[in-house]
């Protein structure tokens, strides 16, 4: 038993992503779209799916037809302001409606995964750090994951 998962080989050559690229599966498309972004100085979050209609897989999961990816900073922050004054916070938000996302599908009758659509532009700095400071970066060191998991075991 471990507490790692299975781990995705890092990407090591150059990484550019263009419409009508082609990924072997979601998995690969997802690592190699959040490594695009780490690389670039910004992060990746899910934001849309959509299953084909009927299918399942041998393990019993929904077939993905569809997938967007956008950027962190995606969307416009919307305020809970139905809660009473003494229970509001003024705070701020990351959120600057930015527009980059990439669109994949996986149609039936293939056995791939492609990039339908990219919008390549973002209205935030890109930061260089990022992959340092971002919270979907950041993880444990190896060997304090090897402790844990001893202690846990």
């Amino acid at each position: 038993m471990s507490l790692f998962g299975s781990e995705i080989p890092t990407i090591t050559e150059p990484l550019e992503l263009s419409i009508g690229c082609h990924f072997d599966t979601w998995i690969v498309a997802e690592n190699t779209i959040k490594e695009y972004g780490k690389r670039k100085g910004f992060a990746i979050n899910r934001h849309r799916v959509e299953y084909s209609e009927n299918q399942i897989t041998n393990l019993g999961d929904r077939v993905v037809k569809k997938r967007t990816y956008v950027c962190e900073y995606f969307g416009k922050y919307k305020p809970n302001k139905m809660k009473s004054i003494e229970q509001q916070h003024n705070k701020g938000s990351k959120k600057t409606d930015c527009k980059w996302h990439v669109n994949l599908s996986k149609p039936k009758n293939t056995d791939f995964v492609h990039i339908t659509f990219i919008h390549p532009d973002h209205n935030h700095e890109l930061l260089v750090d990022n992959a340092i400071f971002a919270a979907a970066f950041r993880r444990f060191d190896i060997s304090i994951m090897k402790e844990i998991e001893h202690a846990v075991v």
